[in-house]
């Protein structure tokens, strides 16, 4: 185990920006597995938002403010008329990106009126998920999704969780590989696991960081085991977790989405990469046989979780030590990001 449990003070600590707790702006999250969006138009709660996501004709999504500009009725009670959304109340038609296209009884208006809109975000469809630009359009950047999403060699199972805890806890229980020793005892994945010794940031960059577990080799040593974990701007989190097996390891992305300050959506995609036919038996019999287990696992940490209480209040009174190495690094990082993106919009 870590030996230092040096007690970080409370300077050395990376204070919440009021904010973040419901998401870092500017950046592509997940909000919906595409399966989830058919041909009516859904109400959803992401980023203390009230949003309604739609499938145009051509089975573009689009995300929208839930009110009508007109008399603030749910747009999600709307129908969808070729490209347009048409509210339920009274007629208005919105097109993709939120203009006002008609109004009953006004047909000489003057439809450019900003007042006449509704507030939308870009939205696509991709490897499986309907993901959502939150933030301004202006800082708009393409979506980059994880290969393990949406490359054919890699085959995933996936997994979506609502736990009312916030997004930054998910992310900070990801970072933290010692609580799954004492946490999750008895589990397959506990099974055949190295001795910690260290955790230490091996690298860093604009992007995010990758964390290094340290522990005992079979000779006695010390060196790197188990595969690093990696942080991604905005909620991007990659680790290996061992299997039970003597092969070693498979792989977990997980995507936290806020919903509000309280709960979260986690988008959980356990994957391995596969090379042949045979490989990608063997993956579907280990999960066929485990993924029960997997799942208990991921409802111990949303117990975990879920009983920390609101995230300014736990933080407030928490007392980090060395071991938490990732956590402070992550919130650090997330900070920076957050403040940075202020900076620049003021």
């Amino acid at each position: 185990m870590v030996a230092n449990t040096q007690i970080l003070s409370q300077s050395q600590r990376p204070m919440l920006p009021p904010g973040l707790a419901t998401g870092l702006p500017n950046h592509w999250y997940p909000i919906l597995p595409s399966s989830a969006l058919a041909t009516e138009p859904q109400a959803i709660e992401r980023f203390s938002e009230k949003l309604m996501v739609w499938r145009d004709g051509k089975g573009q999504p689009h995300v929208f403010e839930n009110h009508c500009p007109h008399r603030r009725a749910p747009l999600s009670k709307g129908k969808v008329a070729g490209d347009l959304l048409v509210c339920s109340y009274h007629g208005w038609r919105f097109d993709g990106s939120g203009s006002c296209a008609g109004i009953p009884l006004e047909e000489g208006a003057d439809l450019s009126e900003q007042r006449n809109g509704v507030k939308s975000y870009p939205a696509e469809d991709r490897a499986g998920y309907i993901w959502m630009f939150y933030g301004d359009r202006e800082n708009m950047r393409p979506l980059t999704v994880p290969p393990e999403l949406a490359d054919d060699a890699w085959m995933s199972f996936r997994t979506e969780y609502v736990w009312k805890t916030n997004w930054l806890n998910i992310m900070d229980n990801i970072v933290d590989p010692l609580h799954a020793i004492f946490l999750h005892v008895g589990a397959v994945t506990q099974r055949k696991r190295a001795k910690f010794k260290e955790f230490r940031i091996t690298h860093e960059d604009e992007n995010g960081f990758r964390l290094g577990k340290l522990g005992y080799l079979a000779d006695g040593s010390v060196g790197p085991v188990e595969g690093e974990v990696e942080f991604v701007l905005p909620n991007l989190l990659r680790l290996d977790i061992a299997d039970g097996s003597d092969r070693g390891i498979y792989r977990v992305v997980i995507l936290p989405t806020p919903i509000n300050e309280n709960t979260a959506c986690a988008f959980y995609v356990r994957a391995r990469r596969v090379a042949n036919g045979w490989e990608r038996l063997r993956w579907r019999w280990w999960w066929a046989r485990h993924g029960k287990q997997v799942h208990a696992v991921a409802d111990q940490d949303r117990e975990i979780m879920e009983g920390l209480g609101p995230v300014e209040e736990a933080r407030e009174k928490e007392h980090l030590s060395i071991s938490d190495a990732g956590v402070v690094r992550l919130r650090r990082r997330l900070q920076q990001a957050f403040r940075a993106g202020h900076n620049s919009a003021s």
